[in-house]
């Protein structure tokens, strides 16, 4: 009776008739709240999920008393027990009925059916799910939307839990002063609200895409270098373009940029001055990235217009890379660039690149985990941080802090960026952003949103 109870409770339908926005179905006679199951109801599905255990045991282990199983003999799904199933009528929820002598197969059939398709599930499910992970507080609307996916996709199929690849805001806007952008739960800021402006205020009314993330696809796409297109759009688009060469960039010909540093090996400030010189040059509009004019689908480093001002810089840039700077001077010099080590091209610069999931390791060590959970190996241990992570600090308190950037509760703990840290919070976008992406990239929905605005942390 107590798996039954929580089967129901915890996990589909919950202890009230809701309608499909998530409110409760008021009783007119009373004026309270309709209870979804009664004591009967338990007893009935209890009944029902009776006569399962763990596969291929011999009879005598089925019992009132307790009998060891090894292990080995867990791992396989459980199997029914004729002789121990209760083959008493039941009657449950929603006029579901399984008649007298029914075997512990079709029994267990009917009892998930009635509750699989039981009105409550949708809106039961669909707030967990965005309360965990999108909002605290989502608005009626929002979860009847996201209900209406649940119970019915575009394929027509009820229950088809498909990845979220994006969150575009239908945004309404009054006249109310405010210095603040809201998202969510008003009265819980934390990744919610964005210093913004006096004078609007903007309320949520999100429209969901949604797609089928391919598991493989996803893991592939997570673990892969980034590509030269994504690494030259971001160092092209951002405004910090250095942060994005130390952050994205592990290699550059024989100059490494180790995410951590094993064995003591120190960093080498090679690294440094090239990326100083490449964004000195940037800001200067002499140094871009285009398309290789020799080689389609190639990119190249383009460097014009530099003489006489910059000449020795881009002398020092050529030394660093190992090239041999050109005997005749130029007033456009095109650089070819590959990925990977095992791509060269000659007179040019092979960068190697790191994954989504080196970022996230990266962003991981820069956590301030309690003493003792590092003691215990309940966290990991991480070598010292490279130039990318010397600079990124995720803060502890105990209490919701104040000045965040982003925060989240964990265990008995606030884990947050602090609003001044512009480092931790360029990379923390990055990361994210490219999470996003490579969500949408695996999925098998070709017609991409348009426009994408998340709403929550």
């Amino acid at each position: 009776e107590n798996f039954a109870r929580e089967v129901m409770q915890l996990f589909t339908v919950g202890l009230q008739l809701l309608n499909q926005d998530g409110s409760p179905i008021i009783d007119q006679t009373t004026g309270l709240p309709v209870q979804t199951y009664s004591p009967a109801d338990v007893q009935n599905y209890a009944a029902a999920f009776t006569g399962w255990y763990f596969a291929d045991q011999p009879s005598y282990k089925f019992g009132n008393s307790f009998h060891s199983v090894e292990w080995q003999e867990r791992l396989a799904p459980m199997a029914p027990y004729e002789d121990f199933h209760q083959r008493t009528q039941k009657k449950l929820l929603r006029n579901y009925y399984v008649p007298a002598g029914t075997s512990a197969t079709e029994s267990l059939e009917t009892a998930l059916d009635s509750l699989f398709y039981h009105p409550n599930l949708g809106p039961f499910v669909a707030r967990h799910l965005i309360k965990n992970f999108v909002t605290s507080n989502p608005s009626a609307d929002y979860l009847a939307r996201v209900v209406a996916v649940f119970n019915s996709n575009a394929d027509g199929e009820r229950g088809n839990l498909l990845a979220l690849n994006s969150v575009t805001a239908n945004v309404s806007v009054t006249t109310k002063v405010s210095t603040q952008l809201g998202f969510g739960d008003s009265g819980d800021y934390l990744g919610n609200l964005v210093p913004f402006g006096a004078g609007v205020v903007y309320e949520e009314n999100p429209t969901i895409f949604y797609s089928p993330v391919g598991g493989e696809k996803y893991a592939d796409r997570l673990m892969s270098p980034l590509s030269l297109r994504e690494l030259m759009l971001y160092a092209s688009n951002l405004n910090d373009a250095a942060r994005v060469y130390f952050t994205f960039v592990s290699r550059i010909n024989d100059i490494h940029n180790p995410a951590f540093l094993y064995d003591s090996n120190p960093i080498d400030p090679r690294f440094s001055r090239l990326i100083e010189l490449f964004w000195k040059l940037h800001k200067a509009q002499r140094l871009y990235w285009a398309n290789n004019s020799h080689s389609s689908g190639r990119y190249s480093i383009v460097i014009d217009h530099y003489w006489p001002e910059y000449s020795a810089d881009v002398d020092e840039i050529y030394t660093l890379l190992g090239l041999s700077a050109p005997e005749k001077f130029s007033s456009r010099m095109e650089i070819p660039v590959s990925i990977g080590p095992d791509n060269p091209v000659e007179g040019g610069v092979s960068i190697s690149t790191r994954s989504i999931y080196n970022l996230l390791e990266i962003l991981s060590a820069a956590i301030d985990v309690p003493e003792q959970d590092q003691v215990s190996g309940r966290a990991l241990n991480y070598p010292p941080a490279g130039l990318v992570g010397q600079k990124l600090r995720v803060r502890r308190a105990s209490a919701a802090p104040e000045g965040a950037s982003t925060a989240v509760q964990y265990r008995n703990a606030w884990y947050y960026i602090d609003d001044t840290n512009q480092n931790t919070k360029l990379f923390f976008r990055l990361a994210t952003t490219l999470m996003s992406v490579s969500i949408a990239d695996s999925t098998s929905n070709d017609a991409a949103p348009l426009l994408t605005v998340p709403v929550s942390n």
